[in-house]
């Protein structure tokens, strides 16, 4: 962890095209958060659609109370950010390493 806190530090220092067994652990590493991050971002999604369509669904019959939709879905969490973060350094990481392979 530290050495991959120390490569995301050093920005555009750390070279993605490096073979070394190192560099290859360090990008591994951050395309795996990477991943894990998105799909969760894509469940967190799914399940905010789901919650939506069927808030929707119960409340077809219901039409008078449009406003009152719109604010329920936002005291339901709809509109609240979730937790799953990722470091904007991995992203960074991984970006260069799509690039570095669409060079090849």
């Amino acid at each position: 962890e530290d050495s991959l806190n120390h490569a995301l530090c050093a920005g555009d220092l750390f070279n993605v095209s490096d073979p070394s067994d190192y560099t290859k652990k360090l990008t591994e590493q951050c395309i795996d958060s990477y991943r894990n991050y998105m799909q969760t971002e894509y469940r967190n999604k799914e399940e905010k659609l789901s919650m939506v369509k069927s808030k929707k669904d119960d409340d077809d019959s219901d039409e008078d109370d449009s406003e009152d939709e719109d604010a329920n879905m936002r005291d339901n969490g709809l509109n609240i950010n979730s937790e799953n973060k990722i470091d904007p350094r991995k992203i960074k990481i991984v970006e260069q390493v799509f690039e570095y392979c669409y060079q090849t």
